[in-house]
Parts: structure tokens; C-alpha cells; sequence
């Protein structure tokens, strides 16, 4: 649950982690722990007000993004 909730705080996307979790240790009887604790580190990394490590990594090497706010 601990390493899944990292990449969920880090990578800021909760249901791919869950089912990649779920799918790497084929215990069903730890996804609804898994689903909590993905959800609420994703949550507290949204309180904080910081962007995701890819989005920081994009801006950092300059590369070309489209954000979701230009989209309509």
C-alpha cells in the first residue's frame, strides 16, 4: 500500500495505479486498502497545490504541451 500510494501522490493518477497494483501482487483481498490509500494521497498531493512530477519534468526540459485549460 505504501508504494502505491507514492506513485499515486507522485504520478497524480489513481485508477491506473490501482489496477497496476492489483495486477502485480494478484491480491484482490488488498484493493479496497490500495484504492483508499491511492485516494487520499493523490488528494493531500492536490491540497498541497503541486503539479505532478511528469508536468514538473515537462516544464523543467522545455518540452511542447498542450494543457487541458486551451482545450474546448
Amino acid at each position: 500500500m505504501g508504494g502505491a500510494s507514492v506513485l499515486g501522490g507522485v504520478a497524480r493518477v489513481s485508477v491506473s495505479i490501482v489496477v497496476i497494483i492489483m495486477e502485480l501482487t494478484g491480491g484482490l483481498e488488498y484493493l479496497l486498502p490500495v484504492m483508499v490509500a491511492v485516494t487520499l494521497s493523490k488528494a493531500v498531493g492536490d491540497m498541497c497545490g503541486v503539479r505532478s512530477l511528469y508536468r514538473e519534468m515537462i516544464d523543467v526540459k522545455e518540452l511542447p504541451y498542450l494543457d487541458t485549460r486551451y482545450m474546448p
